[in-house]
């Protein structure tokens, strides 16, 4: 991803970005996947649905969540995992949020950020229920800002988006199902 991102930096698609690094994992998890509600991604960026959501066939609570604002123009996708991680007694997920605009015909980012959301043990409880649920807190790793990254960009034949959510999420197998829709030729 970091490679990724000086390209873009490089080519001045991405004029701000920052970062908060406070270790690094190498971590991940191969699962079997399906999808509960929701679609894939397609390049029809603007016609994704409000909510799509895909799991582990063998544990349900491995999922991943994809909110797409059509009026703010935003997409966020969430991690949730059943051997979610703590710190002292909260829960942490991650989340990828992205901005993104049209011009001609064609999808761009023009902004894009990693965070970790924090939940109470309760309010976690309450998310795997209800997706409507809000973390009481979130510290942000990096964010790209004032960026026109097209949707379809990729560096070494890898879609970004791709790269981006690849390099934080563990379930690595529901992120390809994700994507398997995309047409990386049009």
């Amino acid at each position: 991803m970091l490679e990724c991102l000086e390209y873009l930096y490089k080519e001045n698609l991405i004029e701000d970005l920052s970062f908060r690094v406070d270790g690094i994992s190498s971590d991940g998890l191969w699962l079997l996947e399906d999808r509960d509600f929701g679609a894939s991604l397609t390049n029809n960026i603007g016609e994704l649905p409000e909510i799509s959501r895909f799991y582990n066939l063998d544990n349900p609570e491995d999922g991943l969540w994809i909110f797409h604002d059509k009026n703010k123009l935003e997409i966020s996708f969430e991690e949730l995992c059943s051997e979610f991680e703590l710190l002292e007694d909260s829960v942490v997920t991650q989340l990828v949020h992205l901005e993104y605009y049209s011009e001609a015909n064609n999808y761009f980012i023009r902004h894009i950020d990693h965070e970790y959301i924090i939940y109470s043990l309760n309010e976690y409880e309450e998310r795997l229920k209800n997706n409507k649920t809000k973390g009481r807190g979130k510290v942000k790793t990096f964010k790209v800002n004032k960026s026109k990254i097209p949707f379809c960009f990729c560096y070494k034949d890898q879609l970004f988006l791709y790269v981006v959510l690849n390099s934080f999420f563990n379930h690595k197998e529901l992120i390809e199902e994700y994507f398997e829709g995309f047409d990386l030729k049009e």
